[in-house]
């Protein structure tokens, strides 16, 4: 059993044998002692009740206390992790482009190619018909 508990329920039977004892003793005082007794009786209970109530503002005080820094808490570690989320989105989006534009220069490096070999082919063709007229010029001087 906890301290506190302990000190709790040792205050409680201190005051109830208190209230017995009181009330024993009043049935042989006059009734003047009795209402002052009461009037004891009811202050005691009133600063009790006002105890419970400060101790109860101070609980509530420190629990908005808590939840503010809660609260602010939470705050920050979602805007870490919207940073983060921001951060990790821009790296996919830069390695999306630098793939995007990996791939495009490789299209472009075949269509160069392509270019080439048409060119070479091309080349090819008009050294042929060169190529066939000298052919046919000189089968026509015959």
């Amino acid at each position: 059993m906890s301290t506190k508990l302990a000190d709790k329920l040792a205050e409680l039977s201190t005051s109830t044998q208190k209230a017995k004892d009181a009330i024993e003793k009043t049935r042989q005082d006059t009734i003047e002692k009795i209402k002052a007794l009461r009037d004891e009786a009811h202050a005691d209970a009133q600063r009790r009740v006002a105890d419970i109530n400060a101790k109860l503002s101070s609980a509530k005080a420190e629990t908005a206390t808590a939840m503010d820094g809660l609260k602010a808490k939470l705050k920050a570690d979602a805007e870490t992790f919207k940073s983060k989320l921001e951060q990790q989105k821009h790296k996919i989006d830069a390695a999306h482009k630098e793939h995007y534009a990996d791939r495009l220069e490789d299209e472009a490096v075949y269509a160069v190619d392509y270019a080439i070999v048409c060119v070479e082919d091309a080349s090819a063709a008009v050294l042929d018909a060169i190529a066939a007229r000298k052919s046919a010029d000189e089968a026509a001087k015959y």
